[in-house]
């Protein structure tokens, strides 16, 4: 473990974490200090009459005190060294990339707007993707906005906070179409994650579910490898859509259709969660997505790593 490291190959030799080296200055000057105090002593004892000194002074003293500077200073210049982490020799580690993609699909029909959950059910649905992000399930990410059409609002990324900052501003009229197209969100979603064969997750914060949804999250779980996680953003009790009325003038109803998502539930490789006032329904998904991250090993591109010879100091 400790052989392969000699002998010490001089002109590879370098500080990992040279900051910790500007230590040694505080060293040095602690160790002046000292030798100096001791210097002035001796010329202090000098001005003692000699038969006095044994009585006053004690023996090899200005020794003890020079060997127990010195001591401390090359306590603290190997301790430096160590924090500076010489090295001059390279290892190799396996590079690997993060495959498993994750993508949120926003619905953003004028029905989100609906106020049965506070303050409204899209609003409901952006705190939730902020709970579940900021409880990183490490996947890449991506968001897509879907109302009659379908839009890619954030390719896949690993820095979450790229999506965050997009979201707070999306409403359902920076959508060109109104509609819940699913279909075509499913359809940008398999687009978005083509960069990868690892199978992924579609998360689909949504609230109106209906009946041509069964055949077509049944065909998609078929032909796919990724899982579906669906969080109805609705109530049983239900609530008008804002600004939307039937041919007849009347308020457009929309309330939670429990039978539908059960028999969605019963489809594989797909999950229904229930909303909680809590970040516990988030938190499930976000470590199912983590117990099921898949790296790609690239045993023949490998990073240089340097081997940190900095405990040997300390030893």
């Amino acid at each position: 473990m400790v052989d392969d490291l000699f002998p010490i190959d001089w002109n590879a030799f370098h500080f990992l974490r040279p900051q910790f080296l500007w230590l040694l200055l505080p060293a040095a000057a602690a160790l002046t200090i000292g030798l100096l105090s001791i210097r002035q002593e001796v010329r202090w004892k000098e001005i003692i009459a000699p038969h006095l000194r044994p009585f006053v002074i004690q023996s090899g003293s200005e020794r003890i005190k020079f060997w127990m500077h010195v001591s401390g200073f090359v306590v603290l210049t190997f301790g430096t060294l160590a924090l500076a982490g010489p090295t001059w020799k390279k290892v190799e580690v396996p590079g690997q990339d993060l495959e498993t993609p994750m993508v949120i699909l926003l619905d953003l029909s004028q029905s989100m707007l609906a106020e049965d959950l506070q303050p409204n059910r899209l609003e409901r649905a952006k705190f939730k993707i902020n709970d579940l992000l900021e409880g990183n399930p490490r996947a890449r990410a991506a968001l897509i906005g879907f109302a009659g059409t379908a839009h890619t609002i954030v390719p896949l990324t690993k820095d979450y906070d790229i999506i965050l900052s997009h979201i707070d501003g999306l409403t359902p009229a920076v959508m060109p179409f109104p509609g819940s197209d699913l279909e075509a969100a499913l359809q940008l979603a398999d687009s978005v994650m083509a960069a990868t064969d690892a199978p992924g997750t579609i998360l689909i914060f949504a609230d109106d579910f209906d009946d041509n949804h069964f055949p077509l999250l049944q065909d998609y779980t078929q032909r796919s490898n990724n899982t579906v996680e669906i969080m109805a953003v609705n109530t049983p009790a239900g609530s008008d859509v804002p600004g939307v009325r039937d041919d007849n003038g009347e308020a457009v109803y929309s309330s939670l259709n429990e039978q539908l998502l059960s028999q969605l539930a019963s489809l594989e490789k797909v999950t229904v969660n229930r909303l909680t006032l809590d970040d516990s329904d988030v938190e499930l998904i976000s470590q199912k997505v983590k117990r099921n991250l898949i790296y790609t090993e690239q045993p023949e591109e490998t990073e240089d790593d340097w081997r940190d010879a900095g405990l040997l100091l300390v030893l």
